[in-house]
């Protein structure tokens, strides 16, 4: 299924992107994130390091619209805050 985003976001320039998850056991997705120079803060060390924090067997592909703060209504930028009280 393709994302319409041109319906949605017709007056703005946008980035489609494709993003892959799962497939991977937690011990190789951490190998991975290392592998890729990704550093986590220590929130990311605890949800990895839970059993709650499952992966999936199956890979799945996601499709991904990238917009800048400015095409959501914030031309001088926005804090989580200032977004927050927008809504």
């Amino acid at each position: 299924m393709s994302f319409e985003y041109k319906k949605i976001y017709p007056n703005y320039p946008v980035i489609i992107g494709k993003v892959g998850v799962g497939g991977l056991t937690k011990s190789q997705l951490i190998q991975k994130l290392q592998q890729y120079s990704i550093l986590m803060n220590g929130y990311g060390e605890i949800l990895l390091a839970d059993d709650k924090f499952t992966t999936s067997d199956k890979k799945y592909n996601l499709q991904t619209v990238e917009l800048t703060v400015r095409d959501l209504g914030f031309s001088d930028g926005a804090t989580t805050a200032r977004s927050s009280k927008k809504r």
